[in-house]
């Protein structure tokens, strides 16, 4: 039943992604006078948004994924003008990009993947939790500075 929900909310999500990646395709995606990292902003903003919103309530199943990764990766390479006759790996697209995959997006802002098909246990996952939400007192001062972010986070990047 829950399953259920679930997919029909990731086939809304997709569907929203392609109208907004589609309605884009002529005015942003094929302007010549537009700079790569402007459509890559566009594109956060236009099209990862609708897909991701809500997904901190999801119980994302692999299949479930398969879906977010392959829409990801089918808007990218038009956005850099990249045809799968280049034969350029998925990897290298999201670099030249600067976009992280949408595993770590979802990590991110869930603090950690929930996958069901394959993921950890519920005694792994608390005992995760444990060990990263330790009261400051209980923690050594290297552990605290170890913690602490090099940078503070920007939240236009996913």
């Amino acid at each position: 039943m829950m399953v259920m929900k679930i997919d029909k909310e990731i086939d809304n999500r997709l569907a929203k992604a392609y109208r907004a990646f589609r309605k884009l395709h002529k005015r942003v995606w094929l302007n010549k006078h537009l700079k790569k990292n402007t459509k890559i902003c566009v594109y956060r903003a236009i099209v990862l948004s609708p897909l991701l919103y809500g997904s901190e309530s999801w119980v994302i199943y692999h299949h479930h994924l398969q879906l977010l990764k392959r829409c990801h990766q089918h808007c990218l390479p038009s956005i850099l003008n990249i045809h799968w006759s280049d034969y350029v790996t998925n990897v290298s697209i999201l670099e030249q990009a600067r976009v992280t995959s949408i595993e770590a997006m979802l990590m991110r802002m869930l603090g950690r993947a929930h996958l069901q098909d394959g993921g950890s246990s519920p005694s792994e996952d608390c005992a995760l939790w444990q060990i990263r939400h330790r009261l400051p007192q209980e923690r050594s001062p290297e552990e605290v500075i170890q913690g602490l972010p090099e940078t503070t986070p920007q939240p236009w990047l996913y």
